[in-house]
């Protein structure tokens, strides 16, 4: 049990993911990094033990929770999942990576250069991918909540109201976020750090790589599950429209 005048160092020595609980709770690891968990919470004006029950949490928490059988669910379901989880580990966390990496820069740019390429790069890319998670949550996801609805209705009023959209184009978009985060990898030499390496970082190739394989399993589960089913709810959608309108 981690108390309160255990040094943020030591800590995060200990678990690099606790860099994302300290800085979701206004502790800057760069300000505070030599201070005891009580000084830097003082210095922020946070209550300690909130502060320690996140840690102890996240300490005793999986690495990586099971994931779920997404075939058994329904698009709704998986939807939800998405936005829950994906979505809202991409708005705390990219942030954060991006403030760590301009740190990085600043401190270590001489020593590690390739950090210049890829704050400029990751900046444009956070932008991006933040339009990208708004077009999901204000048009895809819709989309596909009217299709499920459309094709559950056993009247026609719902397939008539579906709005001149396919998933095929809809999915083009994954194809660039995709590429884009192997650039990522690739720039950072696959997330490549020494143990000899300062603390921040590794933190940050830690960072990183969870970001990397966050978004594989975010378009994962979207374009080898969500679509697919999407794509059998168009077709249902089609062949019934195409009957409604005596086209068969």
């Amino acid at each position: 049990m981690i108390q309160g005048d255990y040094k943020i160092k030591v800590l995060l020595e200990r678990n690099y993911r606790l860099a994302a609980v300290l800085f979701q709770n206004g502790v800057d690891i760069f300000k505070c990094m030599e201070l005891s968990i009580e000084d830097a919470c003082k210095r922020v004006r946070l209550d300690p033990g909130k502060l320690l029950l996140r840690i102890n949490f996240t300490l005793t928490a999986p690495d990586k929770p099971a994931q779920p059988d997404f075939q058994q669910f329904n698009c709704g379901h998986i939807i939800l999942y998405l936005i829950h989880t994906h979505h809202a580990h991409s708005r705390v966390t990219l942030p954060m990576i991006h403030y760590h990496i301009k740190k990085n820069e600043q401190l270590f740019g001489g020593e590690f250069p390739h950090l210049m390429m890829l704050n400029s790069f990751f900046d444009k890319f956070r932008s991006d991918f933040m339009y990208h998670l708004r077009q999901e949550e204000e048009i895809i996801f819709p989309y596909i909540h009217q299709l499920e609805e459309a094709v559950a209705d056993k009247g026609n009023q719902k397939l008539l109201e579906l709005p001149d959209l396919s998933i095929l184009s809809l999915n083009a978009r994954h194809m660039t976020d995709n590429e884009d985060i192997e650039d990522i990898s690739r720039l950072t030499n696959h997330f490549r750090y020494d143990e000899t390496d300062p603390l921040p970082f590794r933190i940050l190739m830690f960072e990183l790589e969870d970001l990397y394989n966050n978004l594989r399993e975010h378009s994962q589960v979207e374009e080898l599950v969500l679509f697919h089913k999407a794509e059998a709810l168009e077709k249902e959608a089609s062949a019934r429209m195409h009957k409604l309108l005596g086209l068969n």
